[in-house]
């Protein structure tokens, strides 16, 4: 199970990073996993997303990304002003539907 996601304080734009993780069958809502554009505070795992732009992961929220992906789920990347909860966070782009 995916960890709700916190603010990351590394972020000098003011904005805070997620992926947002959902099966449809099974997932009445979506999990969200906090991303990093610099590597910090354990998030060492890279993930170029929809946007061109690399970021961040822990190695175990990178491998929930990973198994999201191989089970065809839904994952987005979202951003969020920093203090904003990540059920509020806007979608970037669409890394994955699922069909």
């Amino acid at each position: 199970m995916i960890a709700p996601a916190l603010a990351d304080d590394s972020s000098d734009s003011g904005l805070i990073y997620f992926i947002s993780v959902r099966a449809p069958s099974v997932d009445p809502a979506p999990r969200y996993i906090s991303a990093s554009p610099t590597p910090v505070d354990g998030k060492t795992e890279s993930l170029t997303a929809c946007d061109g732009e690399t970021y961040y992961l822990s190695p175990g929220d990178a491998a929930a990304v990973r198994a999201a992906v191989s089970n065809s789920n839904t994952v987005q990347l979202q951003v969020a002003d920093v203090g904003e909860d990540a059920a509020a966070s806007r979608i970037v782009c669409l890394i994955q539907a699922s069909p």
